[in-house]
Parts: C-alpha cells; structure tokens; sequence
C-alpha cells in the first residue's frame, strides 16, 4: 500500500476555461439514460492554466523561458468522499467536484533540479512537480487545491495495490488521451512513462477497470504503464472498508518509490495482500460489489474478451490465464 501526504489549500489559482466557463454539461451534474449511454465513452481530459499567485509567475517564468503555463485536468466528477474522512483527506466541506491535476508539463525533467534533498519544496510547487486535486463549489468557482507532497504530514490519502486493470478499458482511457506523460523523473527513471486518474465508478468505454470484469472499491485510482506496455492500477480507499488499522494501513511506500515496473509490484505485493483487501471489501458489501452483480462465469467471459483482444490493440497480454486472472480478484 502507498501512502499521499496532502497538504491542503496551497493557494494556487488554475483556471480550466473550457469547464468553469464553457455551456454546463449535465453529465457532471444529474444521472440520465442520456448520461449513461455518453459515459460508454471515456470522458476526455481538459486544459487548464496556472494564472497565480504572483510570486509564483515569476517563479515558473524564471524557470521555464515560457510565459503560459498550460495543464491537464482528469474530467471533473462529483466529491466521493465526506465527513471525518474528507476532513482527514483536507477536502473542503462545501466542495461538490473535484478533478486531478497532472504535475506541469513545461516543468518537465525538473524534479531533481529543484528540489533540494535537504529542504522540502513548498507545497504549491509539489502541486506542480508532483500533482494533486483540485476542489471546486456548486458554481463551478475553484476554493483550493491540494498538493501531493514528500514529507509526511496529517492529512493523507491510501493508495491499495497493484490491481491488473482490463485491456479493454485501458484502451479506452489510451483512446481518450487520458494517460498523460509522466514528467517526474523518479518514476521515469523507474522504468513508468505516463499515468491516468481514472474517476470513481468510471467504466472506461463501458468496460470495468479490473482484468476479470470486477469492481474496484475506491474514490478513484491511478493507472501507470510501464515500457514494454505494462499496465497496474492502484486504488484510493477507505481503509475503515478494508479492515486496515492507521498503523498498518502502509509499508512506508510513497509514490516516487512504487517498484520499478508493474511486474514488479505484482511479485513484490504478492496476488494475496491485494487479494485480501478486496475480499474484506466484497464480504462487507455483498454482491454490489463484484462487477455490478455479474456472475464468477460473467466476469470470466470478459476476461476471456480482454485476453482475445489485446493483440488488436497493440498492448501486452498478462502471462496469467483468464482462469487465473478471475481467480486473483474473484
């Protein structure tokens, strides 16, 4: 499991035009049929731009020759989390959506050069180095965003896995343009080259996120490939669901040091710790939560689906068969 300090309210102010000031959508707003049928399509990203404070204008100016500072959002969804677990998570208490915001492109490459090992960065430039969210009210007005940072702090957030996503939806969120280029270099140095936040409840192109067709329990998760076209999902949770104590909710793993590839990770995590969070998970919520109540045959049909398909998609099967792959979730 992996840890994310936040630091809430960093005091940056990113303006995505397009969404805050463009026609309202209803998709983001009240379910439909119409929704549904739209959202068998994986909802496309949007830009956005670092427009203060001041001081850090001139920051990036200085650092980067550039004079905008454009950024990529994840598709803005409803708040998921709420209560005592916003509070500790440092969401505000009258935001309605939030979205992810990917670390700065034209800050690409810099990670090493600006952070100093011996200092921690300010928080707004952990927001743009690393990433973090981006909390808006009804209306749509930004109230703050909340910084990813390296250090540990009070406020957090519990990142499970690995989890082996479907073929089917990565392609899905590839065909959207929703996996973006990992610009940290830590993790590229890794061996990892872009990243997707994928929102919660989100079936990309209508497909479920895990390889057997099965349900992620999260508040959204991380979709990392590797060279090679190796792919692993790691889930935001609620530990109180998984039956994970504070104290050994982590094994100190941060973001900048998930194993190298996802393979990797999977032989490093082993199929039972991942295994046995969903199986706390699924025993506490009965059959709502495998695969919107579709059958073990069901869930291995589709894993059969993704498997036969991969090859016209140009991405790397899994060596696990489809009984396997059922087996590791199911």
């Amino acid at each position: 499991m992996c840890e994310l300090p936040i630091v809430p309210d960093v005091g940056l102010n990113i303006h995505a035009p397009s969404w805050q000031d463009g026609i309202r959508s209803p998709i983001a707003d009240e379910p439909s049929q119409q929704i549904r049928d739209l959202e068998l399509k994986a909802k496309p990203g949007i830009p956005c731009e670092v427009k203060g404070p001041p001081h850090v204008i001139k920051f990036l100016e200085a650092e980067t020759g550039v004079s905008e500072f454009i950024g990529y959002l994840s598709p803005p969804n409803k708040i998921t989390i709420r209560g005592k677990r916003a509070k500790v998570a440092g969401i505000p208490s009258n935001a309605s959506y939030y979205a992810f915001s990917y670390p700065l492109e034209c800050l690409s490459g810099q990670y090493q050069r600006l952070v100093s090992a011996d200092k921690p960065p300010e928080p707004w430039l952990c927001f743009l180095l690393i990433g973090g969210y981006l909390y808006y009210d009804v209306d749509r007005r930004l109230i703050q965003a909340n910084a990813f940072v390296l250090q540990p702090t009070e406020r957090k957030l519990t990142l499970a896995g690995p989890f082996r996503p479907s073929p089917m939806a990565v392609e899905a969120l590839r065909s959207a343009d929703r996996l973006r280029e990992l610009t940290l270099a830590p993790l590229r140095e890794q061996g990892f080259e872009r990243w997707g936040w994928v929102n919660p409840a989100e079936r990309p192109g209508g497909h479920a996120l895990l390889a057997d067709g099965g349900e992620l329990p999260n508040n959204g998760a991380f979709l990392f490939e590797a060279a090679g076209g190796e792919f692993a999902l790691y889930s935001l949770i609620n530990k109180a669901l998984f039956g994970v104590a504070d104290e050994t909710a982590a094994t100190t793993t941060t973001l900048l040091s998930l194993p190298a590839r996802p393979s990797h990770a999977f032989a490093a995590a082993g199929a039972e710790a991942p295994n046995l969070l969903l199986d706390r998970w699924r025993a506490k919520m009965g059959a709502k939560a495998v695969g919107h109540g579709r059958s073990a045959q069901q869930r291995r049909r589709d894993a059969e689906e993704s498997q036969s398909k991969l090859g016209s998609k140009g991405l790397e099967a899994p060596q696990d068969s489809p009984e396997e792959l059922a087996a590791w979730v199911g």
